[in-house]
């Protein structure tokens, strides 16, 4: 009975603490671009900004397709870290996804769900394929911040990118550079 007193005692202690963790970073993003590489792609453009609020910054990007794409379109999710102190990086995902499955059961993937929904709430890209061509898709005010990142990540450098295929041709890449660094803002969102 002792024994399950102390473990019940030492599990809510491990959750208070996870539960009241302060975050010891700032989110700084360096870029976010994107490069369109077929001629498949009649519009393409990306771009970041910097919000009021600190740890805060928006994405925007465009895009329009000359012709309906396949079923086998395909997306590929990599990140790419490296802790601040280290000279060498680490592949930390590689992931590669039919894009229709995931716009359609993006939910269903907890580590993916609050992307998503972000995404699904400033573009207009269908719930469901296809993607139709000559219609201009847009992403407005992508909001990202240190949210996304976990309460207890290390100091790092990263790269965050999608590149997107057709069969097995590469059509067009976006990437999303930053760093978590030492916290220095005072009454930022947490």
């Amino acid at each position: 009975m002792l024994c399950k007193l102390f473990v019940a005692l030492l599990a809510l202690c491990l959750l208070t603490l996870t539960l009241s963790a302060n975050r010891r970073y700032d989110l700084k993003l360096y870029g976010f671009n994107c490069k369109n590489l077929t001629s498949r792609i009649s519009v393409l453009e990306c771009s970041s900004r910097n919000l009021k609020t600190p740890n805060y910054y928006a994405l925007q990007g465009k895009i329009m397709f000359d012709r309906k794409l396949s079923e086998n379109f395909e997306m590929r999710i990599w990140i790419y870290i490296r802790p601040s102190k280290s000279k060498n990086g680490v592949q930390f995902l590689d992931l590669k996804f039919k894009t229709c499955d995931i716009l359609e059961n993006a939910f269903q993937n907890p580590m993916l769900s609050k992307l998503f929904a972000e995404f699904r709430r400033t573009s207009n890209i269908p719930h469901t394929c296809p993607i139709n061509s000559n219609f201009l898709y847009r992403m407005d005010n992508f909001t990202v911040n240190e949210k996304y990142a976990p309460t207890y990540a290390p100091l790092l450098n990263f790269t965050f990118g999608l590149d997107f295929y057709e069969k097995t041709q590469l059509l067009w890449t976006a990437k999303v550079t930053g760093s978590l660094v030492p916290k220095t803002s005072q009454g930022g969102s947490i």
